[in-house]
């Protein structure tokens, strides 16, 4: 009962940030005009206060970012692990021993770069919580680390998480 409650609280809230995000005409402009066919859009801001839709478009899950005046930033679309690049998936490997990819990205910045974001956690904590899902409420969430990645394998930053 106590864990319901805390995923009807979390999911309100959650619903009310959704609704309270105002996105300006001249983002919800630009965005139509490119992504035309995504569906199930849902809008939010993000650290730096950039517009971010997150979407469904050819079966796949998707965001873009804009600033303010509807000016394109990134897009991003989630991927398999196994379309990483090798470089990046070899240095996870080297130097985030016992450390699962649990997410990845493949984002594309309007500088032209190609950057990949890669969420890991320590096995242990992993394997916690797919064996119990109450554990994972318990579980130190300051194990998940998001790393970004240049296209060749660098290391750009590395991030803990909540």
């Amino acid at each position: 009962m106590k864990n319901l409650l805390t995923i009807l609280l979390v999911l309100c809230c959650a619903w009310a940030n959704a609704q309270s995000v105002k996105v300006p005409e001249k983002v919800q402009k630009t965005f139509k005009s490119k992504f035309s066919k995504a569906e199930d859009v849902n809008w939010d801001k993000d650290d730096a206060q950039h517009y971010v839709a997150n979407f469904y478009m050819d079966e796949a899950e998707q965001n873009v970012a804009y600033d303010q005046n509807g000016t394109w930033l990134y897009t991003s679309q989630m991927i398999d692990e196994t379309e990483l690049p090798e470089k990046i998936t070899d240095k996870i490997s080297s130097d985030f021993l016992d450390s699962s990819i649990i997410a990845a990205e493949h984002r594309t910045t309007s500088k032209n770069e190609n950057l990949y974001l890669v969420t890991i956690q320590a096995d242990e904590i992993y394997e916690e919580e797919m064996e119990d899902d109450e554990d994972s409420m318990e579980t130190d969430a300051s194990e998940t680390t998001l790393l970004t990645f240049d296209a060749n394998g660098k290391l750009l930053t590395k991030k803990s998480l909540m």
